[in-house]
């Protein structure tokens, strides 16, 4: 038995080639002995452009061809048969297969919308997105540290992360040195190259390790391994129920699961759905942040403002022990969390531990589209609440930022209270507003041996809040990139902080999306204030204690305290 192990990606991607003549000449406007010409033979080989006589090189790529063409690239043969897509006008095409293909391994997570518009070019830019996407490569969700000087490019760029690390993969080129052409129509042979530089990419993200069976692996304990599944595939009574993918796949998972990790996980494609969609503030559930605590337990972190979680009085700290009556004990946060999830109008039953006593609490699902950003005036003070740090954060807090100014304030409260995290990028977004210019908002410490890799994030923009006093509030429901921004405008002497000891979430995860729908969310760094104070277990510890009273509805101590400030 054989298995293929590729470097962030759970998909075979052995390259074999399956003509081995000489293809100069077979389409007449290639020369195959130009990098491009070889990229297109390539291509060829998996049996893009099969019985044509040209390839047209110069023609710019629809996106349609871009995802056949990198399914073909990528290996991924198995489209399905008479398909239908979720889009009205990719239907009985050419391309239906592949889109359908397509969208089945979370490729078009990114398009919402009834129509794709498959026939529309793709920019540069949305081609290196979409390539790293087809196959697996790993790129992290933290803001790039490197600035590249391109003009068009900034760090806060939405593609920046995927365009530095195709870069510092080298399996593209800029334009120039100073532009790299991120809105660029690109055309049918640089497509080519750069599906042809990723598919043999040797560094991590590409390339492909062959394990040989017997011991070519360096994995502790892999030829027990093989001998387990080749026992189990060869001699399992019930041949019907042996489904290698998922067995796999759960391998997989339990591997992971045994780092003791609360945050690592091994996801299946429903899963990276589900983070997809909390990413991008949209969802259908109850509307909660849920962690697990030092003893394995999935607990609350904290209900989203107007949930209905919160409506239903799901509190911070609260400890899930059954779902719908089912015992959770034992099951990932990530699992619970999909158990919880469902159509909107549904109901779900949970059963609570809430100081040591228990409570069965009926939740009626709904659709969770989050205002990021919400901001009112009280008494002449600019408060901005914000619920999570989603996608939508930077355009929605710089047209407060807009509001605020123009009223002119006498100072502005920035609320984070249950605010369970999100985004980085959006976090550094945020404290740019407040922090003098190439100010530190956070630091990242690894571990020991990659200690290389540390780095530090520094505000990305001038600020706008210059002069204005800042007071900060948090709770024990504000987590990760919540206390980021708390403890930089705290450590930075720009803001007081008020509230209580937030949640302590100060470890960074990295998720690598793979070709095959799932991803891999690994734990990999500590996040650490200017001051280089670890978050992790400990939180932020205000300036002034303060705590809303729930027994009191009309009034919020917490706020009405740091509104006293000014």
């Amino acid at each position: 038995m054989r298995f293929f192990k590729k470097i962030f990606t759970t998909i075979c991607l052995v390259l074999v080639l399956n003509n081995t003549a000489a293809f100069a000449g077979i389409f007449g406007d290639v020369d195959a002995n130009t990098p491009q010409g070889k990229a297109i033979e390539f291509l060829l080989n998996k049996g893009v452009g099969e019985g044509a006589t040209n390839f047209f090189p110069k023609r710019p790529i629809t996106l349609a061809e871009f995802l056949a063409m990198g399914l073909q690239a990528a290996d991924v043969n198995d489209l399905p048969q008479n398909a239908t897509t979720r889009f009205s006008d990719a239907q009985n095409a050419w391309f239906t297969p592949y889109i359908a293909k397509a969208d089945s391994l979370s490729l078009l997570e990114d398009f919402k919308g009834e129509n794709l518009l498959p026939n529309r070019a793709l920019t540069k830019g949305e081609a290196v997105k979409l390539g790293l996407k087809i196959f697996g490569v790993g790129v992290s969700l933290t803001l790039p540290n490197e600035n590249f000087g391109f003009t068009d490019v900034k760090n806060t760029h939405r593609l920046a992360r995927y365009i530095f690390r195709a870069l510092k993969l080298g399996v593209i080129d800029p334009i120039s040195d100073t532009e790299f052409g991120v809105s660029q129509r690109f055309t049918r042979g640089e497509a080519a190259e750069l599906l042809y530089n990723l598919a043999n990419s040797d560094t991590e993200g590409g390339g492909t390790i062959i394990i040989q069976n017997g011991g070519g692996s360096d994995v502790p304990g892999w030829a027990l391994f093989e001998k387990v599944w080749g026992e189990t595939v060869n001699r399992f009574l019930w041949k019907d129920k042996i489904n290698e993918t998922e067995m796999m796949q759960r391998a997989i998972e339990g591997a992971i699961n045994a780092l003791g990790d609360p945050y690592s996980a091994y996801l299946l494609p429903t899963k990276t759905t589900a983070i997809n969609q909390d990413l991008s503030g949209k969802t259908e559930g109850i509307g909660a942040y849920l962690s697990e605590n030092e003893a394995g337990e999935v607990v609350v972190v904290a209900p989203i403002d107007g949930s209905p979680a919160q409506a239903a009085g799901i509190q911070s700290g609260d400890v899930i022990i059954a779902v719908d009556g089912k015992s959770v004990g034992g099951v990932s946060v990530e699992e619970v969390s999909a158990q919880i999830r469902g159509i909107a109008g549904t109901t779900v039953s949970l059963t609570i531990r809430r100081n040591g006593s228990q409570l069965i609490v009926s939740i009626k699902r709904a659709a969770i589209e989050i205002k990021a950003v919400n901001l009112k005036f009280v008494d002449g003070v600019a408060v901005l609440k914000l619920t999570q740090f989603s996608s939508a954060v930077p355009a929605e807090f710089a047209a407060a930022v807009k509001e605020i100014i123009a009223q002119h304030p006498k100072g502005i409260v920035l609320d984070l209270r249950n605010n369970g995290g999100g985004l980085v990028t959006a976090a550094v977004d945020v404290a740019s507003y407040f922090l003098p210019e190439n100010s530190v908002v956070t630091k990242t410490q690894y571990r020991e041996e990659l200690s290389q890799f540390n780095a530090t994030q520094r505000t990305t923009h001038a600020p706008s809040f210059t002069g204005y006093k800042v007071v900060v509030l948090i709770n024990k429901g504000s987590a990760s990139a919540s206390e980021i921004v708390a403890a930089a405008l705290q450590d930075q002497g720009v803001a007081t902080v008020v509230g209580e000891t937030s949640f302590g979430k100060g470890v960074m995860q990295e998720i690598n999306f793979f070709g095959d729908g799932t991803a891999l969310k690994l734990t990999v760094a500590h996040w650490l204030s200017p001051k280089e104070q670890p978050i992790e277990g400990k939180g932020i510890t205000p300036n002034i204690a303060a705590v809303d009273d729930a027994a009191t509805t009309d009034v919020d101590e917490a706020l009405q305290r740091a509104l006293d400030l000014f």
